[in-house]
């Protein structure tokens, strides 16, 4: 069970496709081959795991790219293509100095908060854990209170790069 972190939302999905026999979930988890009922145990834990929001959410890594992304281009974006889900994801809203006010349209997710001056403070969708957000030239950071997720990233001309640096993971949108 100790490999649990290493899977994302989008791993729970994959790994939950009806295509797949109780021996690939075996393989896919890191359990010896003939072990169907343990690894869906296992898959079973995934799943608790990533309801409880100890997995990255990924409506909310596209709603901190785009944030990252506007904020450091100074451009409107319509949107972002999420290569981990290949989608695009249309997002609306403001961008200033003081304040965020961003609606992810495609899931439904409001992302708002003010600035201190150094970080924002935002808020996702009710969750009364905020989101920090600190961007510094092209490079930006912050953490997720709610799940203890930490991240950090790069906006370059045409893609924002976030790396989750609980779990080691990468992930990569277009802009």
């Amino acid at each position: 069970m100790s490999s649990l972190h290493k899977y994302t939302s989008v791993d729970v999905v994959t790994i939950a496709a009806p295509k797949f026999q109780g021996k690939q979930y075996s393989r896919l988890l890191g359990l010896p081959a003939g072990n169907a009922g343990s690894a869906l145990q296992a898959l079973g834990g995934i799943v608790e795991l990533a309801e409880r929001g100890n997995i990255v959410n990924a409506d909310l890594r596209a709603c901190v790219a785009y944030a990252a992304g506007r904020g450091v281009s100074g451009r409107q974006l319509s949107g972002i293509f999420d290569y981990s889900r290949s989608k695009q994801i249309a997002m609306s809203g403001s961008i200033t100095a003081d304040h965020i006010d961003i609606y992810d349209e495609v899931g439904n997710c409001h992302f708002f908060g003010n600035s201190d001056g150094l970080r924002y403070s935002l808020f996702y969708n009710g969750n009364p854990q905020p989101v920090t957000l600190e961007i510094r030239d092209n490079n930006f950071r912050g953490c997720d209170y709610g799940s203890s997720f930490h991240f950090s990233g790069k906006v370059q001309p045409d893609s924002v790069n976030l790396y989750d640096c609980e779990n080691g993971l990468s992930f990569r949108f277009r802009i």
